[in-house]
């Protein structure tokens, strides 16, 4: 995924991903991205992705556990 940093559009939803990429927060283009996976993972950081706007809907909430 590293190499899609120019990637603007990012849409999971309805797909088979269990998990968020580790290198998402490398995506400083990123402006759409409908679906976010929470997990346990401290890396994956949305405050990161500055250029995000619309709506954005969040699963598995229940995975966080505190903040890292």
């Amino acid at each position: 995924m590293e190499n899609l940093i120019n990637l603007r559009y990012l849409d999971i939803s309805y797909t088979s991903v269990k998990e968020m990429p580790s290198d998402i927060c490398k995506l400083k283009n990123l402006r759409s991205l409908p679906t976010f996976i929470a997990d346990q993972n401290c890396g994956l950081r949305l405050g990161e992705l500055r250029e995000l706007s619309g709506s954005l809907t969040i699963s598995k909430l229940d995975n966080v556990i505190s903040e890292c």
